[in-house]
């Protein structure tokens, strides 16, 4: 596909589906420089164009992660354990949230079902996270993040289900599986849970891929 071409496309798909219908010139330029890489705009593109039911919550997340500055938001919270050897906070939240979807744009490319769930599950994971977000949005600080995340999904959701219109069963999953990503699994329902195995399994590689960046930087 020409580049020009992409580009005018998805500044096309952007500006019908915001929430005011059309997004400056500004913004969409604000869009395309923070995701430095640009493939991945590109493949989120063509996802937004395809599948109706989802094209405005992903413009929702995109700006709410603009809105709230997630490009200087750390990406590690103070309970954060499980990467205790490298410093994760260099990593925004930002990046290590693009960086997840790509990794899980790698695995919906084998997936035939659930692909949209998985892009937001993989783009909506770390959303607690962002104190100013959780401030706006009114939700607690003494919840675990992940358990901010999903509030923060339902919050959204609730507030103009008919705009979104999503799936219910999309809705549950979302919400779910948001709740859940970093618990310790209890039951066999859970272990055997295709949309958080796969939202670990994107989370893993991207922090994996992250290592690789703080190491060369030392």
């Amino acid at each position: 596909m020409h580049m020009a071409w992409r580009k005018m496309m998805i500044n096309k798909v952007l500006s019908n589906i915001s929430h005011k219908k059309v997004i400056s010139n500004q913004k969409k330029i604000t869009l395309d420089v923070k995701i430095k890489n640009k493939q991945i705009f590109y493949d989120l593109a063509k996802i937004m164009e395809k599948t109706n039911g989802y094209r405005k919550i992903l413009i929702k997340i995109f700006e709410d992660m603009d809105k709230f500055e997630f490009d200087k938001a750390s990406s590690v919270t103070n309970g954060d354990t499980l990467f205790a050897e490298y410093d994760f906070t260099e990593i925004k939240l930002y990046e290590h949230t693009l960086n997840v979807f790509a990794e899980m744009l790698k695995i919906v490319d084998k997936e035939t079902q659930g692909r949209e769930v998985l892009i937001l599950l993989a783009l909506l994971h770390d959303f607690g996270k962002s104190n100013a977000l959780c401030k706006h949005y009114k939700i607690t600080k003494e919840e675990k993040h992940w358990i901010r995340s999903s509030q923060y999904f339902n919050t959204i959701i609730e507030e103009d289900r008919d705009f979104f219109d999503l799936d219910e069963t999309a809705i549950q999953i979302i919400r779910y599986v948001l709740s859940i990503h970093h618990d310790s699994l209890t039951t066999e329902a859970d272990k055997q849970n295709r949309y958080r195995n796969e939202l670990v399994k994107a989370d893993r590689a991207a922090r994996e891929s992250e290592k690789l960046k703080l190491k060369k930087a030392v």
